[in-house]
């Protein structure tokens, strides 16, 4: 049986978590981890449109599930990210998965945070206290190149 099966909104986030399980887990203090991700076709809407039932089949596979989305999309719930990540433990908890199965609600998109002009962000990911490659495309307009 495996750890964990991962299902996320888009492929930034899948990237993520890979380094985050992967080249990253003494940063996160935690033993090896056996997972599987999957990217849902339907993007944000779709992870929680179906929260619950894309886990179905998993559960005699995996210990644990999780389902990763950002907060802001078209069409998405009104309210707060904290809103929407209780939405979904609702569901799950009603499909009788509340132990089983977790929801991380991203705000703001992940990417925003990681290629942010923020110097934590590198070593809250386990790198080294330096500012990230990539700051803001406009600071590098007209060269052609980014973060050089």
């Amino acid at each position: 049986m495996k750890d964990l099966v991962v299902w996320v909104a888009d492929k930034n986030m899948e990237a993520a978590v890979r380094v985050l399980f992967g080249k990253r887990l003494h940063s996160l203090g935690i033993r090896k981890v056996t997972l599987d991700i999957y990217v849902h076709p339907q993007r944000d809407p779709g992870c929680f449109q179906d929260g619950p039932e894309i886990f179905r089949g998993f559960r005699r596979e995996f210990r644990h599930g999780l389902l990763m989305l950002d907060f802001a999309w078209r069409g998405g719930p009104a309210g707060s990210a904290l809103d929407l990540e209780e939405k979904v433990r609702e569901k799950f908890q009603r499909a009788g998965m509340g132990d089983w199965a977790g929801v991380v609600v991203l705000e703001p998109e992940l990417e925003a945070w990681v290629w942010s002009d923020l110097q934590k962000s590198p070593s809250a990911l386990g790198g080294k206290r330096e500012k990230p490659r990539f700051v803001n495309g406009s600071k590098n307009k007209g060269s052609g190149r980014r973060g050089k």
